[in-house]
């Protein structure tokens, strides 16, 4: 039995920087993947983790991460595991720890095993996620209290890479947050998400337990500047928390910079997954003397 360890993120304090990233990459369109109704159990090409035909001209961000998320919330809709996504949902919302639970297809249907905590009072925000040896694993699920941060940590996004290099059915890890919002990992690009992996290995590019990048690398940088724009009041808040937003806002713009692989994906007020796409903006610091800055928006694609 395999245990995959997730950790709830914690507010990190960063040192101020000046930001001047460079302007988005352009992209081009292709036509999208093609849905089939097993696209559960045999992602097709460059759909939710298939590989990608080199021949295609590279989608922009949300054509890209489309079909994968809308499978992916095709997934967490499945009723042969609604009663799982209730109490996740509950669980986030009223309990003190983690819960988790493994998502798998048995060859028949789609299970999620009951949801369960380490019970652990010195370690709330940590659970171990037991992957069964038999069927298809498909995706990972599990709560973010109220004590931390409500979107995914570095540490999930790293499980989620590593998940897709040893499950070739893996698709996506379920983040169940205590403010009602869902977020998913979703692997867009499964031999990209092994490439990032090998290219910014966990150990050397993490910090706090891996709740966080750190600096020694041009991912961390890059994701911390984004983040501390946000935590130090450079940049508004466009949900009103300013952690939340520098999180998801800096996730969105390295996973796209960096080629990763992989998309995030959130929840809108219907419940349904949306990709989250990464915007630039010029924006001139109050108080500053006219000081402009090159800021970074997480936004839902339409």
């Amino acid at each position: 039995m395999i245990r995959v360890f997730l950790l709830l993120p914690e507010v990190v304090e960063v040192e101020a920087a000046e930001v001047e990233l460079p302007a988005p990459e352009e992209h081009h369109r292709k036509i999208p993947c093609t849905l089939s109704s097993d696209l559960f159990y045999r992602p097709a090409p460059g759909c939710s983790g298939g590989d990608v035909d080199p021949d295609l001209p590279e989608l922009d961000p949300c054509e890209k991460n489309q079909a994968p998320v809308n499978n992916v919330d095709n997934l967490l809709h499945v009723p042969t595991i609604s009663a799982e996504v209730n109490a996740l949902k509950q669980y986030a919302a009223n309990d003190h720890y983690e819960y988790g639970t493994a998502i798998i297809n048995t060859g028949t249907t789609i299970i999620a095993q009951d949801p369960y905590s380490n019970n652990d009072p010195n370690d709330p925000g940590h659970v171990g996620i037991s992957v069964p040896p038999v069927g298809d694993y498909l995706a990972s699920a599990h709560t973010h209290p109220d004590h931390g941060a409500a979107p995914p940590s570095v540490k999930d996004l790293y499980n989620t890479m590593g998940n897709s290099k040893d499950y070739l059915t893996f698709q996506s890890s379920f983040v169940f947050s205590s403010n009602g919002t869902i977020y998913a990992f979703v692997v867009t690009d499964r031999n990209k998400a092994i490439a990032f992996l090998a290219a910014y290995p966990f150990a050397s590019n993490t910090e706090d337990e891996g709740r966080i990048f750190n600096e020694s690398s041009s991912v961390g940088k890059d994701f911390r500047d984004i983040y501390k724009n946000y935590m130090e009041g450079r940049l508004p808040t466009y949900s009103g928390n300013s952690q939340n937003d520098g999180m998801e806002s800096a996730f969105a713009r390295i996973l796209e910079k960096y080629n990763s692989g992989i998309n995030l994906a959130k929840t809108d007020s219907n419940g349904n997954l949306k990709p989250l796409q990464s915007t630039s903006f010029n924006y001139t610091i109050p108080a500053s003397g006219g000081k402009t800055i090159i800021g970074y928006k997480a936004e839902p694609c339409p």
